[in-house]
């Protein structure tokens, strides 16, 4: 009988392997060494399907060698939206790739299903780029987070109060309010659903957004969006929004906090501001973080333009941890200058604050840190103030161009000789 019963899941696990494989080519990923090789050996064979029928059977705590995180099968497999990789839900997969059902959720697992997925009916659009959906209400507003590759227009101000502040609301999830769109927390992968399409904001609003999100996690991103990757949000506002992240998640954690997102990687934003405040909030362990921006709280590898923010901005941690503010991006990087962040035309008017005393506190009107990419055209007149380095435009600069840009602000920090009107410390190197 036992064998029986193993066969049944193995068989399930073959169609689990298929169906991996169907996504991967649908995201023009190679389909061996990253979907469904379990095995690690760069095929797809009967042993990739007795691995992951074993993990699905809780023989293994995760699957051995693999390049897909925990999390990201956890929520492929979760069909029936409980909570739990369970029989059930892997003969739901099988059940569908049986042709019982015509879809699951997107991409095939649950990601925090909404009975209303694939029910919802735009007032318009079809999703492309020529005819992007249409974004008029808070409900059309949640159903982007079940296509993340579509186009989509906002075709007028959206007010969120009642939604995500009043208990009645749709979205005021016992005071936590909005739920950004993607993966927004995770102990191992911190991006596994992901914003790739285009959000054109039309020159409308989104009035009044109320997210309080805290989390024992490794990884906490809020914002509008969770994780911008190769996407771009355009003709955007942020308004009377209230952004709070709190990670409570121990050493080497993080909490990325944004109006618009917490992470940018690959992508474009323009034309969009924000006038709300955004907190991002991590207990004092070794190592870490917080990361606040009026806009994006983490940047990589992205250009951001013609925008603005005039809401208050603060990261907080304590003794051994780090912070990071800004009146755009809270944290700019790249890894070389081939693949740099450029900022441009932008300006800042909220006060910015980075704690004192973390480990490392930064803060800067435009961004707390940059390495590699540019600065140009951007102004500050907001009050600037942290403890390692402060700057009106840019707390840590690394490798870095600065090009006509000026602070009419107060800049203020426990190192002296790290604050500037325009960087605080700068590197060639």
């Amino acid at each position: 009988m036992k064998g029986k019963k193993f066969a049944v899941k193995l068989m399930v696990a073959v169609f689990f392997v298929l169906v991996m494989s169907v996504f991967a080519a649908a995201e023009g990923k190679p389909m061996t060494g990253v979907i469904g090789d379990a095995d690690g050996d760069g095929r797809l064979t009967s042993a990739d399907a007795t691995f992951i029928a074993r993990y699905v059977t809780g023989q293994f705590e995760n699957i051995p060698n693999h390049k897909t995180h925990t999390d990201e099968w956890r929520r492929i497999a979760d069909t029936n939206c409980d909570g739990f990789v369970s029989a059930a839900s892997v003969t739901r997969l099988a059940r569908m790739l049986a042709g019982h059902f015509e879809t699951l959720c997107p991409r095939g697992g649950c990601l925090r299903c909404d009975p209303t997925h694939g029910k919802h009916r735009f007032p318009g659009g079809s999703g492309t780029a020529e005819d992007p959906y249409h974004v008029s209400t808070p409900q059309d507003l949640n159903a982007v987070r079940f296509n993340l590759y579509a186009h989509y227009i906002q075709i007028n101000d959206i007010d969120m109060y009642f939604d995500t502040r009043n208990p009645n609301g749709l979205f005021y999830n016992n005071g936590a309010g909005w739920e950004p769109i993607g993966t927004f927390e995770s102990d191992i992968n911190w991006f596994d659903y992901v914003f790739r399409g285009v959000y054109d904001g039309g020159g409308f609003e989104i009035i009044g957004l109320n997210i309080n999100r805290t989390s024992s996690r490794q990884h906490l991103l809020v914002g509008l969006f969770s994780f911008i990757r190769e996407g771009t949000v355009k003709n955007l506002g942020m308004v009377d929004g209230s952004i709070k992240g709190t990670s409570t998640g121990g050493a080497y954690s993080n909490v990325i906090a944004g109006s618009i997102s917490g992470f940018l990687r690959g992508g474009t934003l323009t034309n969009s501001f924000n006038t709300g405040t955004v907190i991002a909030v991590n207990e004092p362990y070794v190592g870490s973080d917080a990361h606040a921006g009026g806009l994006i709280g983490y940047v990589r590898y992205s250009i951001i333009s013609d925008s603005h923010n005039t809401g208050d901005i603060s990261a907080i941690t304590g003794i051994g941890s780090f912070a990071f503010a800004g009146g755009i991006s809270g944290w700019t990087i790249a890894d070389d200058p081939n693949n740099a962040s450029h900022i441009s035309n932008c300006f800042n008017t909220g006060a910015i604050y980075a704690s004192n005393p973390a480990r490392i506190s930064h803060a800067g009107g435009i961004t707390g840190l940059m390495r590699f990419g540019s600065i140009t055209n951007c102004h500050n007149k907001g009050d600037i103030e942290s403890f390692t380095a402060t700057g009106g435009i840019v707390g840590f600069a690394s490798v870095i161009t600065i090009i006509n840009n000026s602070n009419a602000g107060n800049v203020s920090g426990g190192l002296a000789h790290n604050v500037g009107e325009i960087y605080g410390t700068f590197r060639e190197q």
